[in-house]
């Protein structure tokens, strides 16, 4: 039983797109699984920035 719910918890984040300050930082994305209305408080206003400069940028998405 704890293998399927291990499993159901895997590929409904495999679903979900990390937000980019998260993807690599443990702890923001550990914070994003758990709580992400607290991720978006806390962290919202950066993932907001950095989509900004992606747009800005967009070549620069490679590196």
């Amino acid at each position: 039983m704890s293998l399927i719910t291990v499993l159901y918890q895997y590929l409904r984040s495999r679903k979900r797109k990390i937000p980019l300050s998260a993807q690599n930082d443990v702890k923001a994305k550990r914070l994003w699984q758990c709580d992400p209305q607290a991720y978006q408080r806390k962290f919202g206003d950066i993932d907001r920035q950095l989509q900004a400069n992606l747009e800005k940028n967009p070549k620069d998405e490679g590196t």
